[in-house]
C-alpha cells in the first residue's frame, strides 16, 4: 500500500488545532453571556435648543451628546443616555455589540475550519486501485 503524503498536511493539522481552540474561547464566551442585552447602537449626537440668541441657532449646534438608537416597532428610536441611570442601559447595548462581534468570528472561523478539513481531506485521500 502506498501512503501519499503531503508537506503540507502538518501545516493544515496545525491551523485547525488552532482554529478549534480560539472556536472554543469563543465559543464559551458567548454562552457567559447574561440577559438583558439590547439591540441597538451608540452614538454621538448634536442637538439645537432653539432659544433666541442662542448660539445653535447661528450654526454651532449643543453637543456632542451621547445617544441610544434602537429598532422599535420597525423604527428607529433615539434616547439621550447622558444621564448616570442610563448606565445600564449603555453596558446593555455594548454586550450586544459584543455578542455580535464574537457570534460573527464564529461563524467565519466555523467556515474557515469546514474549508482547512476538505483541504485535509484533499491531501489525505487517493484514488480507490
Amino acid at each position: 500500500m502506498i501512503q501519499r503524503t503531503s508537506t503540507q498536511t502538518p501545516l493544515i493539522r496545525r491551523q485547525i488545532a488552532r482554529q478549534l481552540k480560539e472556536q472554543i474561547i469563543l465559543g464559551s464566551a458567548l454562552i457567559k453571556f447574561r440577559g438583558p442585552i439590547v439591540k441597538g447602537w451608540l452614538n454621538l449626537r448634536y442637538a439645537q435648543c432653539r432659544k433666541g440668541n442662542c448660539q445653535c441657532t447661528k450654526g454651532r449646534p449643543h453637543g456632542p451628546f451621547l445617544y441610544a438608537t434602537m429598532r422599535v416597532k420597525g423604527k428607529n428610536v433615539y434616547r439621550y443616555v447622558g444621564k448616570t441611570d442610563d448606565g445600564s442601559l449603555v453596558r446593555q447595548i455594548k454586550d450586544y455589540q459584543d455578542f455580535r462581534q464574537k457570534l460573527a468570528r464564529l461563524r467565519k472561523l466555523s467556515s474557515e475550519i469546514d474549508s482547512q478539513y476538505r483541504k485535509l481531506e484533499s491531501k489525505l485521500t487517493r484514488p480507490a486501485t
